[in-house]
């Protein structure tokens, strides 16, 4: 025990942690489903500093928890793949723990400097979706969407990969430490790829749901209104308030 009243605890985490939780969109979505889930979501969040050369997981480990990284970086290696991009400031890694605790680790994580991470733990989560009676919505919302997609990178569920995900292509001098923590991965892209294409722009995935719902004629109508990913579309759905950056 902190020895802190119970509201004073609840208004220090959620100032902590509520905000990097909502950058993973696996998270942002159940959010919306239930005012009391993220700031008990938050309360069972812990950080974790961790020296140079620290092995997180190994491949192949049981997925106990999700991890943002809140400063410093790490090292992946894939035994499939490779050596895999570091992980850095804002990135989440190991964000399958959060679908299914019985999933096995795909890569191997070591740090590469002194890092703090913020751990989600697994069995935690889906004993909140179990409490709040959200496990069959849940379980509805991996069907629907993960087949798009879910990337640790930038948080988007619903769109790509974390191997095809956009901030690889971004300059290393665009994805530093300061940028990453004070913006989160999403909205750095974005203001990248602004810069970089003059406009915004429509991904694939919405492009051809419109198109397959012949609502084609709406993408002007959507770039106005800053609806570039499947995700964004879903969050005006659910009523969440989009952040302009």
């Amino acid at each position: 025990s902190t020895g802190l009243p119970m509201e004073l605890q609840r208004r220090i985490v959620k100032e902590l942690w509520v905000g990097r939780l909502m950058t993973l969109g696996l998270v942002m979505h159940v959010s919306s489903w239930h005012d009391d889930f993220i700031i008990e979501l938050a309360m069972l969040v812990r950080e974790e500093a961790l020296a140079h050369r620290t092995l997180v997981y190994s491949e192949g480990d049981s997925s106990v928890a999700a991890y943002q990284v809140i400063s410093g970086s790490l090292n992946a290696f894939c035994s499939t793949v490779g050596q895999l991009l570091p992980f850095i400031a804002g990135e989440w890694l190991g964000e399958m723990a959060l679908i299914n605790p019985l999933f096995r680790r795909s890569s191997t994580v070591h740090t590469q400097s002194m890092t703090a991470l913020m751990i989600v733990p697994a069995n935690a989560y889906q004993g909140l979706l179990a409490r709040f009676d959200l496990k069959m919505r849940f379980q509805q919302l991996c069907h629907e969407q993960l087949w798009r997609g879910i990337c640790g990178r930038c948080g988007l569920l619903g769109d790509h990969f974390a191997a095809d995900c956009p901030l690889k292509k971004m300059p290393r001098k665009t994805m530093n430490l300061r940028t990453m923590s004070s913006r989160g991965p999403v909205q750095t892209l974005c203001r990248w790829m602004t810069r970089r294409q003059g406009r915004d722009r429509i991904t694939e995935p919405l492009r051809k749901f419109l198109h397959k719902q012949r609502l084609t004629h709406l993408e002007a109508a959507m770039a106005q209104l800053r609806v570039f990913t499947l995700e964004d579309l879903m969050a005006i759905d659910l009523g969440c308030k989009k952040v302009q950056t």
